[in-house]
């Protein structure tokens, strides 16, 4: 399965379910992304890499792999692009709480 494919379906349920209730903050328009969200979304999506990597810390190798370094290196390779995708797709409202402080911030410099 394409990572770009997954689903909060196919991640047996990781998202939150009120991602979807919870209001987004606007996303930008046009060609140009916003940096302040892009670093609220990398932020929550580390913070996810972390938590994913801490629960499958104590998980032990099945075949057909078998384990050893290349399974840890790739099973952390897998958490943070789970992450990415969980961030992207509504996350856990990390992004959402530092983008508005972000913005708040920004707002007050400019002052």
């Amino acid at each position: 399965m394409a990572l770009d494919a997954l689903s909060a379906d196919s991640l047996g349920g990781l998202t939150s379910t009120t991602a979807a209730a919870r209001p987004r903050l606007p996303q930008p328009t046009g060609g140009t992304a916003d940096p302040a969200r892009k670093a609220a979304e990398d932020f929550e999506s580390v913070f996810i890499a972390t938590m994913l990597n801490s629960m499958s810390s104590g998980l032990e190798a099945e075949a057909p792999f078998g384990g050893g370094n290349a399974e840890q290196t790739w099973r952390g390779l897998e958490n943070e692009e789970v992450a990415k995708q969980i961030a992207a797709t509504g996350g856990v409202g990390l992004a959402d709480a530092i983008y508005s402080q972000l913005i708040e911030i920004q707002q007050g410099a400019s002052r």
